[in-house]
């Protein structure tokens, strides 16, 4: 028999799972040894075993015919070169399973890969062909193969996240050509579900940052999972990393909340990672953007009072002097913007305070950005943090006249008691005599007199504050000025200007301008601000429920890694999400 006559009577009988191909090779031992050895042609000797590899992969299921065959002595070479064949891995890429589990049994070499670099394993675990997956994913040389883009088996797991639990010998931090680790590898395609597994690995490292310098946490507020980042809080992530390019955790969630543009439900994510933020004490004096704003200024400029006032409660050590390039701090953007009076208590237990601050454009000090926009904070800003009552801006104005100038009573009786000077002459040579004189704000001149306010000093005009009392012609004022409007009278007035709100002219609320580029920011509109206001008071009315089981001395809400870590275990014993 020839060469052409045996190859085509031995792939009839083994395809047809007919043994009478084990006697053909018997009978024909000696164009077998001369053609399936070493010495032979190659290239027969390979188009031969790809023939077997391709009836294999066309076969149901029944390879014991295939298996005395290639183990026949006759085929010791052919053997050989078999299991160092792509058999193996097109079997695992074409899912063909049956073949699969019996070619592992056949001491194939799980090392080799194909035309695009890819091997057995990686398809096996792509495939989810269990029995492969076991049988070598103990072995660490074969788990750690790469493809051309440096991933290994661990990385086709993407969608057989299971077959994570049997891929143990590798090397967790492995990092392929972009850089990613294999859990920031699947949190980029959004399987961020693959986090419980991987997370429980040691020595994962939860830190190591992407060839564009994003880290894990990065990647996960971007993709807004807050239950993923709190896995990652627990494994020594580092929220306060800064890449190259300015990027941090805070920067990319300043970035999603305030300028882009994200459904409302969205926010309930929002207030969570801010949560899982706070528990990590997060330093939130990062810079965020490119005029140098901190976290917390950005959150103020964003108009996001209910953040700000959360995190003014809970947060460690902000800094509110640290200034951005405009010379603001959070301080001053605090004092200009028009938060709502719960949300201002808070600031009162800030020791970072800037209380020294002076407005780099007009020469504004704390004190007077207090009278113009804060003047309920009057009381506490005087009585425990503000020296330089008398210091003046740009236009010689103090803080007593900006509050005249505003029509407040409260702010100018408060100033007079903290021995304001009472005759200081702005730009104009005006006092704040001349101010309430023109304004005919009878009380309040009443109390500048009375705390000796010299009428007769004269403006850059030539003119006194009696002067142009007498020019008004109002008796009532000109009695005050001379002390002789009777305190019943004085009284009666008193009354009547409660009625009267202050007011705030042109040219004082110019002083308000933020020296910031707040275009960058699209401000947080009602529903989103009372969504999070929800969920920020939902969080703590649930750990003060949950406080009942907690020892008392740990029962401070700043005790975060002892009280978070207690009711954290409480909550999922009751089912609670935290």
């Amino acid at each position: 028999m020839n060469y052409e006559g045996f190859i085509r009577e031995f792939f009839g009988y083994l395809k047809s799972n007919d043994k009478k191909c084990l006697k053909l090779i018997e009978k024909n031992k000696k164009l077998v040894e001369a053609y399936f050895n070493k010495e032979s042609d190659p290239k027969i000797i390979k188009e031969f075993v790809n023939e077997i590899n391709y009836s294999i992969l066309q076969n149901k299921g029944n390879f014991k015919l295939f298996e005395k065959v290639l183990k026949d002595n006759s085929f010791e070479y052919v053997y050989s070169l078999f299991k160092n064949s792509n058999i193996l891995i097109d079997a695992c890429k074409n899912g063909h399973e049956e073949a699969a589990n019996w070619l592992i049994t056949m001491d194939i070499n799980p090392y080799i890969k194909d035309k695009v670099g890819r091997s057995a394993l990686m398809y096996a675990v792509q495939n989810k062909l269990q029995k492969v997956i076991e049988k070598y994913g103990t072995d660490f040389k074969c788990v750690m193969l790469e493809d051309p883009e440096g991933n290994n088996a661990l990385y086709y797991a993407i969608n057989n996240v299971s077959a994570l639990d049997y891929l143990k010998e590798v090397d967790i931090n492995h990092i392929n050509h972009n850089h990613e680790t294999v859990l920031m590898y699947f949190c980029k395609r959004n399987i961020a579900y693959a986090i419980k597994p991987l997370i429980k690995r040691k020595g994962l490292d939860v830190n190591i940052p992407d060839k564009e310098g994003k880290t894990l946490s990065m990647i996960l507020v971007e993709n807004l999972k807050a239950n993923e980042l709190d896995y990652i809080r627990q494994n020594k992530c580092n929220f306060n990393y800064i890449n190259e390019n300015g990027e941090s955790v805070l920067s990319v969630l300043i970035r999603e909340m305030y300028r882009k543009n994200h459904p409302l439900q969205s926010y309930a994510i929002f207030a969570r990672i801010i949560i899982c933020l706070i528990k990590a004490e997060t330093d939130f004096n990062i810079i965020v953007d490119e005029d140098g704003n901190s976290a917390i200024m950005a959150i103020l400029i964003a108009h996001d009072y209910e953040t700000f006032n959360f995190i003014c409660r809970y947060a460690k050590n902000i800094d509110f002097q640290k200034k951005n390039r405009n010379e603001e701090n959070a301080t001053s953007l605090f004092l200009k913007l028009d938060l709502l009076p719960y949300l201002v208590n808070p600031m009162l237990y800030q020791d970072s305070f800037d209380f020294k601050y002076v407005d780099q454009m007009n020469g504004n000090t704390a004190l007077i950005l207090t009278v113009i926009n804060k003047p309920n904070f009057l009381i506490d800003a005087l009585q425990y943090h503000y020296s330089g009552i008398n210091d003046v801006n740009v236009h010689k104005e103090n803080a007593l006249i900006i509050a005249v100038k505003m029509n407040n009573y409260f702010s100018v009786e408060l100033l007079l008691k903290k021995c304001a000077h009472v005759n200081q002459q702005d730009d104009k040579g005006n006092t704040a005599l001349h101010y309430a004189v023109q304004m005919r704000n009878i009380p309040i001149i009443y109390e500048l007199i009375k705390n000796e306010a010299n009428p007769n000093i004269k403006n850059h005009e030539k003119k006194s504050a009696l002067e142009i009392a007498q020019k008004l012609g109002d008796r009532k004022i000109i009695d005050t000025i001379f002390g002789r409007l009777s305190y019943n009278d004085y009284l009666k007035e008193k009354s009547a200007l409660k009625k009267i709100q202050p007011i705030r002219p042109q040219e004082i609320d110019e002083y308000l301008y933020m020296n910031t580029t707040d275009f960058n920011y699209r401000f947080i509109d009602d529903d989103c601000s009372k969504e999070l206001k929800a969920q920020y008071k939902a969080y703590i009315d649930t750990m003060n429920r949950l406080k009942q089981y907690i020892d008392p001395r740990y029962r401070d809400f700043g005790d975060d890694m002892i009280l978070f870590t207690v009711i954290t275990s409480i909550m999922k014993s009751q089912s609670v999400e935290l």
